[in-house]
């Protein structure tokens, strides 16, 4: 076996030659690092969010490179040189406050406060009322309760790395590919504060519901039994012909869906212009194919294997030199930047929306409270539901670009490594927009007292003396009947459809980690073993804080 070393002078004369300007290197990555860390923190707390998009398990510098960046600047030319790994690994979140917040609303009552939870009582002050979820049904009973929310994400599976050097076709030359095959975990993490269940209204319940405000004919009402919870997670659906619900089929709360598949595939192609063992630098652009599942709406942080299958191209550079190097110790310094611009494609997200431009409304302009989760309608229909169902819609969702960047000390001392690293990963706020026309004149909230016998908006004749009412109209009761209102002034119109609340913000986060591996490469096939572990932070609360193990079993051939 032929194995192509450096040569190198005595150590002693080396190190000395390379003194001053190594410590000239250290100072330079020194400050770097730190203007990097604190570069673009972003302290924002975002509320009132529908989606969030976190970070995809592929670009993970840290978890492919440590121990294993021994095996791929080696070669031989007796061999056919490639090299493959296998990492094991689990990592899991640990912010779950402010990922509560980033699912939270502010609370316009109470000065903007943001509150990571839902309550449902029969006081108007809280954030929903039972009218608000459960048609028709009166105000006055009883609280229903409380979720508060706290997301988790949790992540198990084997990251599949192969390096394959085409030194015989072009000397420099090598071919990448990264694939984590993986089980994504997401959940709301919610908490619900039970007081008690209520029934659904039958139409023996109900009296007067031909024209005017509906009554009770008992003093409560005799349908099944159902509880907030039911209601949130889609398990609420009423058949009485007055007052037919159909039950939440997107947006749904949830404690834990999970997600199996191939986390993209990445294909790097790139060439070495300094191509030494004990220093490269090479250039490279890579090609993602999206191989993961794309959202489809029907649960709140709802789990996503890959990018959410948005195809992308980019461009790095891979660097490293040795800082010292004394016989069989040496200490290198590595350099990885990736930039990888993510086009556009189709996922089905939530939309929250604002009131219309109207007086009927007391708080013009603004987002509706919850306003996914209320009970609506559609043009023509004679049954309300979420308007949820309605407000989830297939987007055009741009991630735009994320840029990758690894800072990594790796300590040789024999056959043995130790890493020590920093890695930055900074993503573009995403562009959302509709990729079909919405239909203006057609949604809009359920008015408490519709009988769903009657068509929603369409048979709606106020000033024709019709007297019976379908749509919100506003707390201000004398505008239910006034003669002089419009109704389309009352549907949500795409001119009230609120993008932003379902874009990923920017989102920065800082790695810490670290690396220790053994390699035997006098083997005839040269072999690796190693574990790791990161932490990595975020600058706001648009992004997972994750803390991360992971096993390593590479060889080469």
């Amino acid at each position: 076996m032929k194995k192509v070393e450096t040569k190198r002078s005595n150590p002693s004369i080396q190190f000395l030659r390379k003194n001053h300007s190594g410590r000239a290197r250290i100072k330079i990555l020194g400050a770097l690092i730190s203007t990097t860390i604190f570069l673009n923190v972003n302290a924002t707390t975002h509320t009132n969010k529908t989606f969030l998009m976190p970070r995809s398990h592929n670009p993970n510098l840290a978890m492919e490179y440590t121990t294993w960046h021994d095996q791929i600047k080696r070669k031989d030319d007796d061999m056919f040189n490639g090299t493959i790994q296998a990492v094991p690994f689990y990592q899991k979140s640990n912010n779950k406050k402010d990922l509560g917040q980033y699912f939270s609303i502010s609370n316009r009552t109470y000065s903007d406060r943001i509150d990571d939870y839902i309550e449902v009582s029969d006081v108007e002050t809280s954030h929903l009322t039972v009218g608000d979820i459960i048609h028709y049904y009166p105000n006055d009973y009883p609280v229903l309760g409380k979720i508060t929310f706290r997301p988790y994400q949790e992540s198990c599976g084997v990251r599949l790395d192969y390096h394959q050097k085409l030194d015989k076709f072009v000397n420099g030359l090598f071919i990448k590919i990264n694939m984590p095959i993986v089980s994504v975990k997401h959940s709301m993490g919610y908490t619900y504060t039970w007081l008690g269940t209520q029934n659904l209204p039958t139409d023996s319940n109900i009296t007067n519901a031909g024209a005017g405000y509906p009554e009770l004919n008992a003093a409560q009402c005799t349908g099944a039994s159902k509880t907030m919870e039911d209601y949130f997670t889609g398990n609420v659906e009423n058949l009485a012909t007055q007052a037919r619900q159909y039950p939440l089929n997107y947006y749904r709360i949830h404690n834990g869906k999970t997600k199996f598949g191939v986390a993209d595939i990445n294909i790097v192609l790139g060439y070495n212009f300094v191509y030494k063992e004990s220093k490269h630098f090479n250039v490279n652009t890579a090609f993602l194919i999206p191989t993961g599942n794309a959202p489809d709406g029907k649960y709140r942080f709802e789990p996503v294997v890959g990018n959410g299958g948005h195809f992308g191209w980019g461009i790095g550079v891979d660097t490293a030199f040795e800082l010292w190097n004394d016989n069989n110790k040496s200490v290198e310094f590595s350099i990885v930047t990736n930039y990888k611009y993510l086009f556009k494609g189709t996922e089905k997200r939530t939309l929250d929306f604002k009131y219309a431009n109207t007086g009927a409304y007391t708080h013009p302009n603004e987002r509706s409270t919850w306003g996914p989760y209320k009970i609506g309608g559609a043009y023509g229909d004679t049954h309300a539901e979420p308007l949820a169902n309605f407000l989830t819609k297939d987007l055009n969702v741009t991630p735009r670009g994320e840029f990758d960047m690894m800072f990594d000390f790796a300590v040789n001392v024999g056959n043995w490594t130790i890493d020590l690293g920093y890695e930055l990963f900074a993503k573009a706020n995403e562009k959302v927009s509709l990729k079909h026309t919405w239909s203006d004149n057609r949604y809009g909230n359920a008015y408490i007292g519709w009988n769903t016998t009657k068509a929603f908006i369409s048979g709606t004749t106020i000033e024709g003396g019709g007297g019976y009412e379908t749509i919100y109209r506003g707390y201000n009761s004398s505008l239910y009947w006034n003669g002089t209102d419009v109704l389309t002034q009352y549907t949500i119109d795409s001119t009230h459809l609120l993008f932003d609340d379902a874009e990923t913000p920017v989102q920065v986060t800082h790695k810490f980690f670290a690396g220790f591996g053994y390699a035997e490469n006098a083997n005839k096939y040269p072999w690796m073993l190693g574990v790791g572990a990161s932490i990595e932070l975020t600058s706001n609360n648009a992004a997972l804080a994750l803390w991360a193990l992971w096993l390593k079993l590479g060889i080469s051939f």
